[in-house]
């Protein structure tokens, strides 16, 4: 799956480098892709990793030391940029240390409308602040009951459908804040527990497909076309590259994805300013990438592991076992089989 996402994260690359393709913006569909992943392999990591209540923090400050590393480097680095090239734009009116502070928390970029939308220091980071927010509600969700389970599920169905349709903002609600887009994770996270039967995540890919052949007037609203496009290919995409045995070639594609994903606009920016040749980007995002990866990157995976050895550790000295967590001590009980 590192190879896929590669692929999606140039594909972020590309809508904001060179713009649309045919009407629609490859961006928007990769970003869908990719909350279909961060469900998928939340699933998998906290089940295998942090199936216990005492786990909460570990697995949050897994996942800090996943996002925030590089973010924070390509952070200052843009901010060094701005002060030494002088580049501006519409996402860089606003920026103080107020505003810097904000970006610098990542969470407030999933809520940029309400007083960053002149101050976003790295756009495309407004999805990790999306993820943050999932990343908190996550194991309270898995530690609901079927019932509740479905009910929150089929609410967040709702509000996207609401938007959708343009009741509510269709931006706001069907692309950028979690109401909305929950039930997305949730798909990935049922995929990664194998609750759906391929013939069911098929058909639910089938009939996103129909709505969007028989409800074209709806898809004149902002995203609406590429969101449902984006289910439609992240599904299946997830569901089958999930059980392709992992490789070396395929994790040094996935180590690339999250810095192409940080740093293009940076490069973007710079390139512009000189009047340089946009098709520079990729190969310089690509590079940058592996860069950022073997100084930056690397290293805070140690701690990532460092943490879930000290949550198997800890199930061994309370006599938990690696895996048979008692349900009593378990935040998710009914997801580890």
């Amino acid at each position: 799956m590192g190879t896929y996402r590669l692929l999606l994260a140039l594909c972020v690359l590309y809508s904001h480098v060179f713009g649309q393709i045919a009407g629609w913006n490859i961006g928007v569909v990769a970003v869908i892709s990719f909350f279909i992943i961060s469900g998928y392999v939340m699933s998998l990591l906290i089940v295998r990793h942090y199936p216990d209540r005492n786990d909460l923090l570990r697995f949050y400050a897994d996942r800090s030391a996943r996002l925030f590393p590089q973010f924070l480097a390509y952070l200052a680095l843009t901010l060094l940029a701005m002060k030494l090239v002088g580049f501006t734009d519409v996402f860089l009116r606003d920026v103080g240390p107020i505003q810097i502070a904000l970006n610098a928390l990542m969470l407030p970029l999933g809520f940029y409308m309400f007083g960053l939308e002149h101050a976003l220091i790295i756009p495309p980071a407004w999805s990790l602040g999306l993820e943050v927010t999932f990343y908190i509600v996550f194991p309270f969700f898995l530690g609901l009951k079927r019932g509740a389970k479905v009910m929150a599920i089929a609410a967040s169905v709702v509000v996207f459908c609401a938007a959708f349709a343009g009741f509510i903002d269709t931006d706001w609600f069907g692309y950028r804040l979690l109401p909305g887009l929950f039930f997305i994770f949730a798909t990935g996270s049922a995929l990664a527990q194998r609750k759906w039967p391929p013939a069911l995540t098929l058909s639910f890919a089938c009939g996103a497909m129909l709505l969007l052949l028989f409800l074209p007037n709806l898809y004149t609203k902002l995203y609406n076309k590429e969101v449902v496009a984006g289910i439609i290919v992240g599904i299946p995409a997830v569901y089958l590259l999930g059980r392709i045995p992992f490789s070396s070639f395929d994790e040094l594609m996935g180590n690339l994805s999250y810095g192409v994903f940080l740093n293009h606009f940076l490069l973007l920016r710079v390139i512009n300013h000189f009047d340089g040749s946009r098709m520079l980007v990729p190969l310089l995002s690509l590079g940058l990438a592996w860069i950022s990866y073997a100084l930056i990157e690397r290293p805070a995976l140690q701690l990532r592991r460092n943490l879930r050895r000290s949550s198997r550790e800890s199930r061994i000295d309370r006599g938990c076992g690696n895996s048979n967590v008692p349900e009593k001590v378990m935040i998710w009980p009914d997801t580890t089989g």
